[in-house]
């Protein structure tokens, strides 16, 4: 039975990403991600224009790591995690029907292997995130 090699925060986490992907959020929060990136963006560029003498400061540095730290994360996010929470998802859809057999041990090796790299790169992304906000938080204060 595969449900055995399922533990129960797969199982808890399974409905959750049903309803995100019914609600169409896996493809709106990439959108609102790249417009918060690029307003993020566009406000540094006005603080640039602002002044001749802003973009040496430390404000200037820790605005900007925190923009790039964003940015990373957003196209590391959506290049490499996505395609692959995608496909665990489209192997999950696809194993209740299946029978008992090689083809489905296989299925269940490959969406392990996959589930592993989508919650390590999942952590570098909040990593980056953290770095992002507290980058942001502390910048007038540097």
């Amino acid at each position: 039975d595969w449900s055995s090699d399922v533990c129960s925060s797969d199982l808890a986490a399974g409905p959750v990403q049903a309803e995100f992907a019914n609600r169409g959020l896996f493809q709106k929060l990439p959108a609102i991600g790249l417009v918060t990136v690029l307003s993020g963006f566009w406000m540094y560029y006005i603080r640039l224009q602002g002044t001749a003498n802003w973009a040496p400061t430390n404000e200037a540095r820790a605005l900007g790591l925190g923009g790039v730290a964003a940015a990373v994360a957003l196209i590391y996010g959506f290049t490499y995690v996505r395609p692959r929470q995608n496909r665990v998802m489209a192997i999950a859809a696809q194993l209740p029907a299946m029978a008992a057999g090689a083809e489905k041990d296989a299925l269940m090796a490959e969406a392990g292997v996959l589930r592993g790299k989508v919650a390590m790169s999942a952590r570098l992304v909040a990593t980056l995130l953290g770095v992002t906000v507290i980058s942001m938080a502390i910048a007038r204060y540097v």
